[in-house]
């Protein structure tokens, strides 16, 4: 393996991660702090952010165990892109089908679990 394939290959969790982070960030700022689209749907609870940002870090390290779980931080073998797509997409779903499943069971009633099961 070139150098410089193990330089990306090294670089993918920590841009994942930082990738992933950012897309929570954008989300708590879209729902909560955007004008256009507060006032569409205002919040009747404001989740704090501190407790907001280590739920998304959670969320983070479970993307990422799903990801290495499913090889997509193989170092072994180079793929194209459209080869790795099955697994991003089945990494992504097996994220969120376990997020779900987490606020479904939680005892902690924030969201109501019928809003969970219909979505």
């Amino acid at each position: 393996m070139k150098k410089s394939e193990l330089a990306f290959a090294v670089a993918f969790v920590p841009w994942d991660a930082l990738m992933l982070l950012m897309a929570g960030l954008v989300a708590y700022g879209i729902r909560f702090r955007y004008p256009a689209f507060a006032s569409l749907d205002p919040a009747t609870t404001v989740y704090p952010f501190e407790r907001y940002l280590a739920q998304v870090g959670w969320a983070v390290l479970l993307t990422i165990a799903v990801f290495a779980l499913l090889g997509l931080y193989r170092t072994t073998s180079i793929r194209r892109f459209r080869e790795e797509i099955p697994s991003i997409f089945t990494g992504c779903s097996t994220t969120i089908l376990i997020v779900v499943l987490i606020l479904f069971f939680q005892r902690e009633i924030f969201l109501s679990r019928f809003l969970i099961v219909a979505a």
